[in-house]
């Protein structure tokens, strides 16, 4: 028994062993940021004492190598200044060794954490619209209006708005695994109550369940900022937080491809009832696999940091230097250049929830009995879009230009949405398709890139509560925007629809201008003297 237990250990030591040279680490170690810590460089923070204690496989591997490794003599500099005197010495030292005297070091296992998020993210935002890319169908089958098909999408905008704020406070209390937890708990109940919704007279109960869902998507929604600066070093972690929002676009592009499929326009209500049932099923099982994962296997965060910035944020937790969530949340809303950041990107990307909301009642008029071609354009869109959101987060990596990015894809986002809507009406189908490439690589791929360009203005504000407040602000946008759509259609038509949401496009264009922004996490991550004045102010 015991030869087994040791070659599982072996195995796990094997996917995640040695020590990969943490990027921005390198170089020299800032004495003065050192110096700050109550920890030698020498003694890094043993796992048997985590800052928020979890139960996974790898906190137990962690306390077990704690056990069984060697434990390097303690020199007399070991402490104080001496001990950053020491640490700053070591900067010539590589790979391992550099871990070792600098107490960072970047796991391979954080891949499999980002999976996890990332599977987490697709069974929650597949729900977001899979009622409203079928709307005709699900009007028919429950007897109800197109206004109570929307709702069913509006739900998650709604949900975030009323509980954004006690899913930040508790992300701060309980960390990440915790809130992590609670979203793949609630997504995996709200699907099976679905379950039990097919019937004609259950749009009660279906209604329940995709609130219940709703409410489990604000604890995931706003967290690839905080699980790339968690887990991944400096040169990874714009690119760790677009592919963390990636889970959440193939969630949503699987949301607008697949319920046409599996719920096919059929005149026998009993099949659409069938239908639907199978849809409802499959998705209950692949949000219990979720919940399972993240109990198993999702660990709160390394047992050493993976950047200097996360470091000195480990720092001020330990020494008792962070401010309570209401303080931070005042001095974001005081805080001029994000505030401006906050307002240009929430419209944009509002315009992008009211577009996926709405896009069945856009195109069909123009082009009945589309509706797999509806869904294939929704995927279209995102998938181009995963690209924009792969290519932005490399390039972000390199040149760490968040405001000409930004720039670039409002741009590009006005003009695909502008063509969109003058080509719609030309009968064409591969126009539409082409359109929706421009436009959804640009409105998909902002969003990681908004995400992270706010974390880094804010620094050194928790990246939770800064991702918080900005799709706490999407969401109303969002809801606004679909409800005078959904008004303006009604009244004057598609096309008027399709010209308002251009406006809030360009506004966001001219508001942008106005930023000023200052990359104080970069100011951490190279100069960290300059952070500490930052932080003094």
């Amino acid at each position: 028994m015991g030869t087994a237990i040791d070659v599982i250990w072996k195995s796990w030591d094997n996917f995640d062993g040695g020590a990969e040279a943490a990027p921005g680490g390198g170089g020299g170690v800032d004495a003065a940021l050192l110096a700050k810590t109550r920890l030698s460089p020498y003694a890094p923070r043993s796992p048997f004492h985590p800052r928020r204690p979890s139960t996974t496989l790898w906190d137990l591997k962690d306390a077990r190598s704690s056990l069984t490794a060697p434990r390097a003599p303690r020199s007399p500099l070991a402490s104080g200044l001496g001990a950053a005197a020491a640490a700053a010495a070591a900067g010539l030292a590589s790979g391992a060794e550099q871990a070792e005297h600098t107490g960072i070091k970047v796991y391979k296992r954080r891949w499999l954490m980002l999976a996890i998020f990332v599977f987490l993210g697709i069974t929650n935002t597949f729900q977001w619209v899979q009622y409203s890319i079928i709307t005709n169908i699900v009007e028919r089958y429950y007897s109800v209006s197109s206004f109570y098909v929307d709702l069913t999408s509006m739900s998650y905008l709604i949900a975030y708005m009323l509980c954004f704020i006690p899913a930040s406070w508790f992300l701060d209390k309980h960390g990440l695994r915790w809130a992590l937890i609670v979203a793949a708990g609630l997504t995996s109940l709200g699907s099976w109550v679905k379950v039990g919704s097919v019937g004609r007279d259950r749009f009660w109960v279906t209604m329940t369940g995709q609130v219940v869902v709703a409410v489990g998507q604000v604890f995931m929604l706003f967290l690839p900022p905080r699980l790339a600066s968690v887990w991944f070093g400096p040169d990874q972690v714009s690119l760790a937080c677009s592919l963390g929002f990636i889970g959440i676009l193939i969630g949503n592009a699987a949301g607008l491809w697949i319920p046409p499929l599996l719920v096919p326009n059929s005149e026998d209500l009993t099949q659409v009832g069938a239908d639907l049932r199978s849809m409802f099923l499959g998705m209950a099982a692949c949000t219990t696999a979720s919940l399972v994962l993240q109990l198993a296997l999702f660990q709160e965060e390394p047992p050493l940091p993976p950047s200097p910035a996360q470091q000195l944020q480990r720092d001020r937790e330990d020494d008792g230097q962070t401010d309570e969530f209401w303080t931070s949340l005042r001095r974001l809303l005081a805080d001029k250049q994000f505030m401006l950041l906050l307002l240009s990107w929430s419209l944009n990307v509002g315009v992008y929830c009211a577009i996926n909301t709405l896009l069945s009642q856009l195109v069909l008029p123009h082009h009945p009995n589309s509706e797999k071609e509806i869904g294939v354009v929704g995927l279209v869109m995102i998938l181009s879009g995963i690209v924009g959101a792969l290519l932005c987060g490399v390039f972000l990596d390199r040149t760490h230009k968040f405001k000409p990015c930004t720039m670039a894809l409002y741009v590009l986002s006005l003009v695909g949405w502008a063509a969109f809507t003058f080509l719609l009406p030309s009968g064409k189908m591969h126009w539409v398709y082409l359109t929706a490439v421009v436009y959804g690589f640009a409105m998909t791929a902002v969003q990681p890139v908004g995400l992270e360009f706010g974390a880094e203005v804010t620094f050194p504000e928790p990246e939770g509560t800064t991702a918080a407040l900005m799709c706490s602000v999407v969401q109303l946008s969002g809801v606004v925007l679909i409800f005078v759509g959904g008004h303006i259609k009604n009244r004057a038509g598609v096309m008027w629809t399709m010209v308002f949401l251009t406006v809030p496009l360009f506004v966001s264009c001219v508001i942008l201008l106005f930023v000023k922004p200052e990359l104080k996490r970069q100011a951490a991550q190279h100069a960290p003297r300059r952070l500490s004045r930052l932080m003094s102010i």
